[in-house]
């Protein structure tokens, strides 16, 4: 992510840039899948982000 978003000329403009193509966007493809207690959790694997789900509780 650093890499992807630095430029010096541009200051932070290119980071948001990377953070939405690499970290919003692909988690905006999961909308529907988690629950609203679920925890996401976003890694690297393989030079992609990945994300994993842990249930935390049922609520009620």
């Amino acid at each position: 992510m650093a890499e992807a978003g630095y430029d010096p000329a541009s200051n932070a403009r290119p980071l948001k840039r990377a953070i939405q193509e690499h970290v919003q966007n692909p988690l905006a493809l999961l909308e529907g899948k988690f629950g609203c207690r679920d925890v996401v959790e976003a890694d690297m694997a393989g030079g992609r982000i990945v994300c994993a789900r842990e249930v935390v509780g049922e609520v009620g």
